[in-house]
């Protein structure tokens, strides 16, 4: 159905051709695999959702080829005769053109409830350095001790219900009854305990290291608290998509709930 690079055309310099296709192979099968499930008992706006495709990946391959283009001027156009640039300049490679930047902050099935960004980011260049944000690509984190067998996987989305301390217990007991009512095989869940936390009361994955952590939760306090000292209650919850990227990062049940109707509406 899909074939790498097919849905674009463009020069070679930068690199970016094959994991682009990927991406938009990635982007499109989740999205049509719910379609065919959703199909059998009508609960999906089959429509809207494969509209996002376009609305998500256009804007992402637009910025490729503006990059890719510039590159081959950089490369070619400078020198007589088209001889390729002997300066190192031409060669200069920054972090965008690794691709851990690619988000699809913006969207219309992205939803961020905790610290939604002021405006839409580039959709080439999110930084490493700045908190990981609704759409951003999902960091990993060394550090995980897996205490039940549960993993990211490319076939469901994964709920990280970062809990904090202990007295969050009953909100996350509430989060999980909530996330129970997705179709099935659409979500798995993944409690993750902070560093210091006890991961044999009902968790199933400790942050050994602090890596998730400090890297989903970046401006925020360990127990999950914002650092700025907001009384809402230490839970945070992001949902990652079955293509790796941040589809929802909520506090409550009831995000849960609006982050289906993204996807069901």
């Amino acid at each position: 159905i899909f074939l790498a690079d097919a849905a674009h055309v463009h020069s070679p310099t930068g690199g970016q051709g094959l994991n682009s296709g990927i991406q938009d192979a990635f982007n499109l099968c989740w999205k049509l695999s719910l379609v065919h499930k959703g199909l059998q008992d009508g609960s999906i706006n089959s429509n809207r959702l494969m509209y996002t495709y376009t609305e998500e990946r256009v804007r992402v391959v637009k910025a490729m080829l503006t990059i890719t283009t510039n590159l081959l001027k950089r490369t070619f156009g400078a020198n007589p005769g088209g001889k390729p640039s002997r300066s190192g300049i031409a060669f200069i490679r920054g972090f965008e053109l690794c691709m851990f930047g690619i988000n699809y902050r913006g969207s219309p099935i992205v939803l961020d409830e905790v610290d939604p960004p002021a405006e839409v980011l580039d959709p080439y260049n999110m930084s490493a350095d700045e908190p990981v944000r609704g759409g951003d690509h999902a960091p990993q984190a060394v550090g995980l001790k897996v205490l039940c067998g549960l993993s990211f996987t490319s076939t469901a989305h994964t709920a990280l219900v970062f809990a904090g301390s202990i007295e969050s217990l009953e909100l996350v007991r509430s989060l999980v009854r909530a996330l129970t009512k997705y179709p099935h095989g659409m979500m798995r869940i993944m409690i993750v305990h902070s560093p210091e936390g006890e991961p044999e009361l009902v968790l199933e994955v400790q942050d050994t290291e602090g890596h998730a952590y400090a890297s989903y939760l970046r401006g925020l306090d360990q127990s999950g608290l914002p650092a700025s000292g907001s009384e809402r209650k230490g839970l945070v919850v992001v949902i990652v998509r079955a293509d790796g990227h941040v589809g929802a990062i909520v506090k409550d049940a009831e995000g849960g709930d609006r982050y289906k109707q993204k996807l069901f509406a």
